[in-house]
């Protein structure tokens, strides 16, 4: 997640413009960092999203589509709800603010049931 989130600020002040849909890339990619613990049966006996309280299964869940969505927002430009007050860049704000509370309610729920992690 953090290596997501330093690539999407090195895009931002690249002196070479690389375009919409490459940041959009790296939105997508925050989004699917999420549903990592799902694929983690494939590795070991029990995954690691079959250990999650049903409370952090959705707020993981939760995160990975903010992010999503809010990505494509940003790639298509759309929509357009309140012009100039509040359109589609605030509602890409919006989604990734509800994706990182997600992320870190998710966080923050599995170190209080497991102290020892930290």
């Amino acid at each position: 997640m953090a290596g997501c989130a330093a690539a999407g600020c090195l895009l931002v002040f690249s002196p070479v413009e690389l375009g919409r849909h490459l940041r959009t890339a790296v939105y997508c990619a925050m989004g699917l960092v999420q549903l990592v613990p799902v694929t983690t049966s494939t590795l070991w006996y029990r995954s690691v999203y079959s250990q999650f309280t049903p409370l952090e299964q959705g707020l993981g869940v939760m995160g990975a589509t903010s992010y999503l969505v809010g990505s494509q927002c940003y790639a298509t430009a759309s929509p357009r709800l309140w012009p100039p007050v509040f359109s589609f860049h605030e509602l890409w704000h919006l989604c990734v603010l509800v994706g990182v509370a997600a992320h870190y309610a998710l966080c923050c729920s599995v170190l209080l049931r497991h102290p020892d992690a930290l």
